[in-house]
């Protein structure tokens, strides 16, 4: 399996909020050959309110599945976003360490 971010794009809203929730929202389509392409919409900061949060993550990631056995469309999403979690977690975090310095200094 390779994971291959294809778009990234960030938006600032409020760097003052500063709850650690995240809401994902995402879409997917199927390519050939066994590959996915998703559409993650992130919300970090948005545990009020999806209007209120700190900033804005939209990724597109293509996925090759490749050597994946799964046996309906549902496993097939479940291990590819399984992929997906960690590098997310990881982007967050460190945009989030950015951002608070920035708030510190």
């Amino acid at each position: 399996m390779r994971v291959k971010l294809d778009n990234l794009e960030f938006f600032l809203k409020d760097e003052t909020v500063l709850s650690e929730h995240v809401s994902v929202h995402f879409e997917y389509r199927e390519l050939e050959n066994k590959a996915l392409k998703i559409y993650l919409n992130c919300l970090v900061g948005s545990d009020v309110s999806e209007k209120v949060y700190r900033y804005q993550l939209k990724l597109i990631y293509i996925i090759d599945l490749s050597g994946i056995e799964y046996n309906t469309d549902e496993e097939m999403l479940e291990q590819a976003l399984t992929f997906l979690t960690e590098p997310l977690g990881d982007l967050v975090a460190t945009l989030d360490s950015m951002i608070m310095d920035k708030q510190i200094h």
